[in-house]
């Protein structure tokens, strides 16, 4: 049964929407959480979509669905900002803007970001988890492969994986069908060789930072899915399951 009272319930109310548009945001977001088959102790490594229109409010599902997770007992959310600095600075803010609301605050969010894999970081990360009152970590990034593998690194040292343990991991892909995908896709369904397939970058990364973490729903925001839902099925970042945003007015 999925807890939709705490942080969510007072997150929802906060938006100050009309009954119509507040019960389809709670209708959705518990949909996505629910399928991201990381509940329960159980274990995934799925991918979802997300569609919405432009300007549908897909920055307001998927900083719902982070209050949710976090009432659930997820405690790390990444979140992929787009390949550029304006867009890393405008998701991090509105987290911020969004969430830092109560006295708390503070101590029930820490924000990172892109934090690269030296001690120090490590080290933040690791100490965090580890706190008895259980904040929850977001982490910004740029989509892009330097950043992206620091993460990898991060998640693939001993001390953040003691700490994590067997929680679960949501990593949020905003535009998804930008950048993310492998760019060499269709030169490679031309060949017969598939052991000397081409990867993109940016792709390669995201396969090694899913890779990294045992638990994880990865969660694709897009305006634009035919990318997503034409690839093949067999790749890693083919949705399993999508949900639709129907926006209010």
């Amino acid at each position: 049964m999925i807890e939709t009272g705490g942080e969510f319930g007072a997150f929802v109310k906060r938006q100050d929407l009309p009954e119509i548009s507040e019960r389809r945001l709670v209708e959705n977001t518990v949909r996505i959480l629910e399928r991201t088959e990381l509940l329960n102790g159980d274990k995934s490594a799925n991918c979802q979509l997300v569609v919405g229109e432009v300007q549908s409010g897909k920055t307001m599902s998927f900083t719902t669905l982070t209050t949710l997770a976090i009432d659930n007992g997820f405690r790390i959310i990444i979140y992929f900002a787009g390949t550029k600095n304006n867009l890393l600075y405008q998701t991090t803010n509105r987290l911020k803007t969004d969430l830092f609301k109560g006295r708390n605050s503070k101590k029930q969010y820490k924000i990172f970001q892109n934090p690269i894999s030296d001690e120090s970081h490590v080290n933040k990360i690791s100490n965090t988890l580890k706190l008895k009152n259980k904040p929850a970590i977001l982490i910004t990034i740029l989509k892009k492969e330097k950043y992206i593998s620091e993460l990898s690194k991060i998640f693939g040292s001993v001390e953040i994986k003691l700490a994590l343990g067997n929680n679960g991991v949501l990593i949020i892909d905003d535009e998804a069908d930008q950048a993310s995908l492998n760019t060499f896709a269709r030169s490679n369904s031309k060949s017969e060789d598939w052991e000397h397939d081409e990867y993109s970058s940016t792709y390669s990364s995201i396969l090694s930072l899913k890779a990294s973490l045992p638990n994880h729903s990865y969660i694709q925001y897009t305006a634009t899915p035919q990318g997503p839902l034409l690839i093949n099925l067999m790749d890693l970042l083919s949705p399993k399951f999508h949900v639709v945003l129907t926006p209010g007015k």
